[in-house]
């Protein structure tokens, strides 16, 4: 609906043109008069006036004082200006103030709306040009935030090998999300992997550190090359891919790099209480980006001795493979890893006979002895994402009595140690679903705990890094919301089937305090715990 104003000081003018013109079937739906300048000015100010139609010759001041006050505060105004007299100046004055139409008197009542109509007909395409340019302009600033996000979705799809990388593709990138031209030159890829947190913390909490700790990666890599910090969504692994020719990768460069990485690591542990190591891999082409992050992976799950080190892929390459402790071991790790327990079992009790036998056995021979086998249960553990858990040997005894040191007592440690190592590859080896009901099992009779990844990862015997992204994927939710999920359906529950107290309720299902519970109860719920109970209660 358009607005037109039309200002005159004989009240018939006014009123010939507003309601001697049927104006019903125009987009001009409102019409206002004003009898001079200032009742014209204070209607501007107190209404929205779209077309405005004045006469000139007015007393006291004129059409054209007017229309230099529209230009002035209200420029999107039409203003049609009507005169008795063919004045070079006014029309001059007129159009340097921009006018959209300058007619002499008299004029005929169809001529005057026509030129109104126009006047109307471009109000409203300025005004739909300016709402589709705020639109475009929204649209633009949102697709600048999303960049970032949408460059990682980019190579986030590559690492997975769910999109195979072709030069349009990367061209494609580059142009919409703005990736450096240098990636198509070749990128190093640098796993940060976190060890271990050196500070109780909540899975809240750890989640803020890792993304502080991100953004310190992202800081201190863009010394060297122009990259991009990455979060693989498949195992949650955190990668550094640094872009540019490989071959200009000078020998400086590289010490720089490794200076860098351990920088990093300082900052983890004396900032964001956490131990980091840095997994640097050999340069490689985009289009093999994939292949490259999971060698690096996969020298991460292998890595049972080394922590808070920078490691070349290179390097680690080098090294002779297997755990090469004593002669016999690569034997033992081939029934580790196909499932023969009796077999493991049978061949541990021959070798402990041979050591009765001779006699002249040492600690220091059964230390060796059991740090031997403790290596190869933790390295075949790794090779299925598994952790192996366990007290130093001279500690561990089932019943309270001294640190083990007999024979005997060595003998029954290790065959409890290969037992529980076997029945933790087993279950690995069904499939992963098993891990999670244990988990999930284990949440629910812990609920009014507090929880802590640390705390469930030990009772599965899992890496809680890698539990993390286990669950993340076998559920599709953190373990934090599933946690949090579980509180809330088990309060549910005791809010409609028992009579106790929400206090009570509260502490049963592991919240803090009551705040912070009717807060996330009526965030995930909708209503607060006292509505659920009155509306959902069985009497």
């Amino acid at each position: 609906m358009i607005t037109m104003l039309v200002v005159d000081d004989e009240r018939v003018a006014v009123q010939g043109i507003t309601r001697g013109i049927d104006w019903s079937d125009t987009p001009i739906r409102r019409l206002l008069e004003a009898y001079d300048v200032a009742e014209a000015i204070e209607l501007l100010q107190s209404e929205q006036v779209d077309v405005l139609i004045t006469d000139i010759e007015m007393p006291v001041q004129s059409g054209i004082k007017l229309l230099e006050w529209v230009h002035e505060f209200q420029p999107e105004i039409k203003t049609i200006l009507l005169t008795g007299h063919a004045d070079f100046h006014y029309a001059q004055r007129a159009l340097q103030l921009g006018s959209f139409e300058y007619v002499l008197k008299p004029v005929r009542h169809i001529q005057l709306k026509e030129i109104a109509m126009r006047a109307a007909g471009e109000w409203q395409e300025e005004q739909e040009l300016a709402t589709s340019s705020e639109r475009y302009k929204a649209y633009a600033e949102q697709w600048e935030r999303q960049k970032p996000a949408l460059l990682e979705r980019f190579w986030q799809d590559v690492m997975a090998d769910r999109t195979a990388l072709t030069e349009a593709l990367l061209d494609t990138a580059i142009s919409l999300y703005e990736l450096d031209p240098q990636a198509r030159q070749g990128i190093v890829p640098v796993l940060i992997s976190v060890e271990q947190w050196s500070k109780k913390l909540s899975m809240r909490d750890e989640e803020i550190l890792e993304f502080a700790l991100r953004n310190t990666a992202a800081e201190l890599f863009a010394k060297l090359r122009s990259g991009n910090i990455i979060q693989d969504y498949r195992s949650g692994s955190l990668f550094a891919l640094l872009y540019g020719n490989a071959d200009e990768w000078l020998p400086e460069e590289s010490g720089r790099l490794r200076d860098e990485c351990l920088a990093l690591m300082d900052v983890a542990r004396s900032h964001f209480y956490c131990t980091v190591s840095c997994y640097i891999g050999e340069p490689t082409a985009p289009d093999s980006l994939a292949d490259a992050c999971k060698r690096l992976q996969k020298l991460e799950r292998e890595n049972i001795t080394a922590s808070q080190a920078v490691i070349w892929e290179r390097e680690a390459l080098r090294q002779e493979p297997g755990p090469a402790v004593l002669p016999w071991l690569p034997d033992w790790l081939v029934l580790f890893e196909t499932g023969k327990q009796a077999d493991l079992l049978l061949r541990l009790d021959r070798l402990f006979d041979e050591l009765r036998r001779e006699g002249q056995v040492t600690f220091g021979h059964l230390r060796a002895l059991g740090d031997g086998l403790l290596y190869l249960m933790a390295y075949a553990l790794h090779k299925r994402g598994l952790a192996l858990h366990h007290e130093p040997p001279e500690e561990h005894i089932a019943e309270a009595g001294p640190p083990i040191r007999s024979l005997e007592q060595w003998h029954r440690y290790l065959r409890k140690r290969i037992a529980e190592t076997m029945e933790l590859l087993a279950l690995a080896g069904k499939d992963d679903s098993g891990q999670i009901a244990k988990v999930k099992r284990f949440i629910a009779d812990h609920l009014g705990a507090e929880l802590t990844r640390e705390m469930i990862a030990g009772n599965v015997f899992l890496n809680p890094a890698y539990l993390s992204r286990l669950f993340k994927k076998e559920t599709g939710l953190s373990l934090s919301d599933y946690i949090l999920q579980r509180r809330i359906e088990t309060s549910k529950q005791l809010l409609t089937d028992t009579p106790e107290k929400i206090t009570s309720i509260v502490a049963a299902v592991g919240f803090q305090n009551n705040s912070y519970f009717t807060k996330m109860f009526k965030k995930t719920v909708g209503v607060t715990p006292q509505e659920y109970r009155k509306r959902y209660r069985q009497e």
